[in-house]
């Protein structure tokens, strides 16, 4: 073995410890699945009635966390899953809010990555999302019941 593989393996002993470590902290919170391919380490939970896989690129010397990880949520991936809620919320927030909502594919953990940051937030963004979803997907309804009754607008606020 030359010294220029020696170095990558030690390189890539160093960054597994640290996915290692990082699924360990996953799992203590969710339930996790790992597969692990010659290329790939794949992450994969479930977190309400979302699967979410988080694949990291691993050929030759572990890219993980210097290039940003790959993110799905039911097949698809994590920019797209985003731009159908952010429609959904954006929507609601036009009609209903005076302040301005930020587009969740453009502010997200994922497009602002840097190596400090950790699987565990990206699967803690992803379930804030999710949370953040349902409570606007059930003030929709609310806003939808509003005006199917002709109710007082500000009855919205004694709901939240």
């Amino acid at each position: 073995m030359n010294s220029s593989d020696r170095h990558s393996n030690r390189i890539r002993n160093r960054y597994s410890y640290r996915i290692d470590k990082e699924i360990e902290i996953i799992n203590s919170r969710y339930k996790t699945k790992i597969f692990y391919d010659n290329d790939y380490i794949i992450i994969s939970l479930k977190i309400s009635l979302y699967y979410i896989s988080i694949i990291i690129r691993c050929s030759k010397i572990c890219s993980y966390p210097f290039y940003t990880p790959i993110v799905y949520i039911n097949n698809k991936s994590y920019c797209e899953f985003l731009y159908k809620i952010s429609k959904k919320i954006s929507y609601l927030y036009k009609n209903n809010y005076k302040y301005k909502y930020k587009c969740l594919c453009c502010n997200n953990i994922l497009t602002k990555w840097t190596p400090i940051k950790l699987l565990i937030d990206i699967v803690n963004e992803i379930n804030n999302v999710i949370i953040k979803n349902s409570t606007h997907v059930e003030l929709l309804f609310v806003e939808k019941i509003i005006n199917k009754y002709n109710l007082p607008r500000n009855i919205s606020k004694f709901i939240h």
